[in-house]
Formats: structure tokens, C-alpha cells, sequence
């Protein structure tokens, strides 16, 4: 995001932008404080972490796959129990 076009509204013409964090600076002092600050470091290792997928969350919520079975219908057995007098 070096060399951007010169953008008058935005702080310090859009010159001094991070990407991670989306936030235009001031001045490259201010962008380079932020780049060692909490927030820019937490918001980093929140990056690396792989999002859910929408199953996960569906699995999460109850939602999953309905479990009917297999396929081909049920088969009933009789069973004989012998019980004890």
C-alpha cells in the first residue's frame, strides 16, 4: 500500500494506511507508534487464527444433518425375550 494516490479526504492524504487494521494515520510517526501498540499486535494474531465455517457454526447451534438412517427404509426384527418367573 506504498505510493497511494493523494486523497484529500482522508488523514495524512491516505499516504499512511494499514491494511490489518484498516486505518488511515496522520503522519508515518503516528502509523509507526501504532504498528507497536496492543491493538495493532492483538488484532494481528486475531488474523492468524482460521475463521469458522458456516457447518461449525451450524454444528454449534444444533443445527448439523439430520440423522434419518440409512436408506432403504427400516427393518423390523422380533426379538423373543424370555422372561423370569
Amino acid at each position: 500500500m506504498k505510493n497511494q494516490e493523494i486523497d484529500t479526504d482522508l488523514p495524512g492524504l491516505g499516504q499512511h494506511y494499514c491494511v490489518e487494521c484498516a486505518r488511515h494515520f496522520i503522519s508515518d510517526t503516528h502509523y509507526q507508534e501504532h504498528l507497536k501498540s496492543k491493538l495493532h499486535k492483538r488484532r494481528l494474531k486475531k488474523l492468524e487464527d482460521e475463521p469458522y465455517t458456516q457447518e461449525e457454526a451450524d454444528r454449534a447451534a444444533g443445527l448439523g444433518k439430520p440423522d434419518n438412517g440409512k436408506r432403504g427404509g427400516r427393518l423390523s426384527k422380533e426379538i423373543d425375550v424370555e422372561m423370569e418367573d
